[in-house]
Order: structure tokens, then C-alpha cells, then sequence
């Protein structure tokens, strides 16, 4: 059996700090929580670390702050003397990282100002659809218009 310790990350970038030999981008992933009966907002920042070459250049050129993108990688956990101090890191070390379309933020207070649309219907070029067969119903008598 293959153990592995996995992150999936959603989030807009924060920055993206480019070093020698890896690419380190802070992403800020958002929620909310309920606490007293009020939503509260909150946000948690993460810092996920590029090694491999080709995801680094890919970066480097694509995104810039502000972008919304998913991640995925591994967790790695490493520790190191600073001095006379052990010193202990978790890394997000990236897999998998794109782009990610926007989300178009609805105000919750105004959706039942705004009239329920239509939805937009298929063109049928050439197409018939079949008629559903006639059902024989005896409500006819009971609809009251």
C-alpha cells in the first residue's frame, strides 16, 4: 500500500517569490463561519513551494498576483538546526497547479430584486422532436380555470 500525504488548495494568489532553484506562492484561501448568529469572514494564508522546472517557468510566465488558481502536492515535513535551536517546517510542495475562471460575486441582499431569467434554449436545426402520446386524463373536470 501507497501512504501519501496529500493538500488540494483553492485560493487567489498573494504573492509569488521566485528564488534560485524553486518558485514560492502565497495563496489566500477564504470562508466563513457562523459565530453568534453573523457570518464572519476569514481569511488563511498558505505559502506552497514549486520545485520541478517546467512548473516554475510555467508560473513565472502565467500567473500573477491576484489570480485564481487550484493546486495540488504533497505535504512534507523537514527539521534543521538553527544555532543551537531545532527548527521544524511543513511544506506544500506543488504537483499540480492552473488557473481557475472567475467567480462573479452575487450580492445575497438583491437576488429577489432581480427577475428569475429564461433559460437559453438549444437551437434544433433540423431536428423534430417527437410528440409525448396523448394521456386520456378524467381531471379535466377538476382544474378550476
Amino acid at each position: 500500500m501507497f501512504d501519501i500525504a496529500e493538500f488540494h488548495l483553492v485560493g487567489r494568489i498573494g504573492s509569488i517569490k521566485i528564488f534560485d532553484n524553486l518558485v514560492r506562492v502565497s495563496v489566500a484561501a477564504n470562508g466563513s463561519y457562523k459565530k453568534e448568529g453573523i457570518w464572519i469572514e476569514r481569511t488563511h494564508w498558505n505559502e506552497v513551494v514549486i520545485f520541478d522546472q517546467g512548473t516554475r517557468d510555467y508560473v513565472e510566465q502565467n500567473f500573477s498576483k491576484g489570480d485564481y488558481i487550484c493546486t495540488r502536492g504533497t505535504v512534507r515535513q523537514n527539521n534543521y538546526m538553527k544555532g543551537d535551536e531545532q527548527v521544524y517546517t511543513t511544506e506544500l510542495i506543488v504537483d499540480q497547479i492552473s488557473r481557475l475562471p472567475v467567480k462573479r460575486a452575487t450580492p445575497v441582499d438583491h437576488l429577489d430584486d432581480e427577475p428569475a431569467r429564461e433559460p437559453a434554449k438549444r437551437a434544433t436545426a433540423g431536428k423534430t422532436k417527437a410528440k409525448a402520446p396523448a394521456v386520456a386524463s378524467n381531471l379535466d373536470g377538476d382544474i378550476p380555470f
